[in-house]
């Protein structure tokens, strides 16, 4: 089951000072256990807590890797991460052969800015034969924190070819097309990524770079002031 844009409220503190995914709308949680009940990070906080209560009970009777998914999703959403990585690791320590637990253990790790711990779970996930696209784009994200331009812009590409709107993509691609000095092309990159998530600050950061280095001062200061203002909102 897909489990994307799930956990975007505990990223503010992650990758980039910025979530790396867009704002969730709905989600149904990696366990597939409550997925009809469209959880979120908006989710009221008492009616996460009475979730987790029953995940608990549930566990309790008969314990599975799904369930100690979906606890781990519960707890991400009331930004608990580290008791979320803690039900995850019980996930994969039941379905150690399922890919999709690793990438939602990197994704609990970008949100601390680990980006060394994202790329090895998410590429364990990978060499499993989990290949979302959103989470390649969080992979190639994070490459890009360490400076592996090369494994990013792979990662990237397979990311927007598989599915347009995977918004980390085009924000990683733009970033390594603006370390190659590529102005040119990071411009659409970066100017899509903002489309897809116009609440996120991060892109318009790296698209001032962008325009600074295709001599547009004016665009450039516009974008590093509308990046101020959005980061202003995420503190409020």
């Amino acid at each position: 089951m897909k489990y994307n844009r799930l956990i975007v409220g505990i990223l503010v503190a992650g990758l980039l000072t910025a979530p790396v995914t867009p704002l969730s709308k709905n989600s149904t949680d990696i366990g597939s256990a409550f997925a009809e009940e469209q959880l979120s990070a908006n989710s009221d906080p008492a009616k996460l807590k009475a979730k987790l209560a029953e995940i608990d009970r549930r566990i309790s009777e008969t314990p599975s890797a799904k369930l100690y998914g979906a606890k781990a999703n519960v707890l991400a959403f009331l930004n608990l991460n580290s008791e979320a990585l803690l039900a995850i690791d019980k996930a994969i320590e039941l379905k150690p052969t399922d890919g999709k637990y690793y990438a939602y253990k990197g994704l609990l790790y970008s949100s601390k800015g680990d980006a060394d711990k994202t790329i090895t779970n998410i590429e364990k996930g990978k060499s499993l034969g989990y290949t979302d696209p959103e989470y390649l784009g969080i992979l190639a994200l994070a490459q890009t924190e360490v400076h592996d331009f090369k494994k990013a812009l792979v990662n990237a590409n397979a990311a927007i070819e598989m599915d347009k709107s995977c918004y980390p993509a085009w924000y990683a691609r733009g970033r390594v097309r603006n370390y190659r000095k590529d102005f040119k092309n990071a411009l659409p990159d970066l100017t899509q990524a903002i489309k897809l998530a116009q609440e996120l600050s991060g892109p318009y950061t790296e698209r001032a770079i962008t325009w600074d280095g295709l001599g547009n001062k004016k665009n450039a200061i516009a974008d590093r002031e509308k990046a101020s203002e959005l980061k202003l909102k995420v503190k409020r």
